[in-house]
């Protein structure tokens, strides 16, 4: 495939951005890449190339996100994410895209101002763990967007800025080889996606450690601000798309 200079300088821009943004806080990539890389690719192919990215920085890191979080208190978690991931698809058929958009985006809002409001640490038992687990997969099934409710468990249980950070990597992480086994199994993998890929890791490295850098040095004073303004943005662009 040939690329011109202003094509490919655009996708390594968006790529680099989305990744110092994941480094960051954990999560966001998909939300920041996906639209703009759709300006290149078919939705489906945009999705499975921010999956395949986002699984291999997780893999790249997974020492160091293994040094902050245990794997075994997130198994139920990560069952309940899978569960939910498949009755989001279910209810693709059952449910108006719109309808789920908005009442997604005012949970999302909802929670934001819960978490400002009760800025301390709350214990969360087995069953609520469930629930956040299945509303995780119920939005990645359907919307393709299991970050909100990781992030607010996250910032619910994880009084450590890293132990939070590595949390939302962890979780992404499952959530990103559910996507790309439901995508593969249908055929989505192409020789187009593997070029994109190839070309578009070493500027997800470069971001991931720069993020990271960001991280070491404003994530005391800044992680909760930025996580909050990212979970706000998309809420309120969930209820402004429903509304399309």
């Amino acid at each position: 495939m040939n690329f011109d200079l202003t094509q490919l300088a655009t996708i390594w821009v968006v790529v680099i951005m989305a990744s110092i943004l994941r480094a960051f806080t954990g999560f966001g990539f998909a939300l920041a890449a996906v639209p703009a890389l759709s300006l290149f690719l078919l939705p489906s192919e945009a999705v499975v190339l921010s999956a395949a990215l986002v699984l291999s920085i997780s893999l790249i890191n997974r020492h160091a996100i293994s040094e902050h979080v245990a794997m075994r208190p997130l198994v139920p978690l990560m069952v309940w994410t899978v569960i939910g991931t498949v009755l989001g698809v279910v209810l693709l058929t059952w449910i108006s895209p719109r309808w789920f958009r908005l009442t997604a985006g005012l949970a999302v809002l909802i929670a934001c101002v819960a978490l400002l409001a009760r800025p301390s640490q709350t214990p969360i038992n087995r069953g609520f763990k469930g629930l956040f687990g299945l509303t995780a997969g119920i939005m990645n099934g359907f919307l393709a967007m299991p970050g909100p409710p990781m992030l607010i468990y996250a910032m619910l249980t994880e009084p450590d800025l890293k132990r939070t950070r590595a949390l939302m990597h962890l979780m992404l992480m499952g959530s990103a080889t559910l996507v790309l086994l439901s995508y593969f199994s249908v055929g989505y993998l192409s020789y187009q996606i593997v070029q994109y890929y190839l070309l578009a890791l070493p500027i997800m490295i470069l971001g991931d450690k720069l993020g990271s850098h960001l991280f070491q040095l404003y994530g005391a004073e800044m992680y909760r601000k930025v996580a909050l303004l990212l979970l706000f943005t998309v809420g309120i662009a969930a209820i402004v798309s429903s509304f399309n």
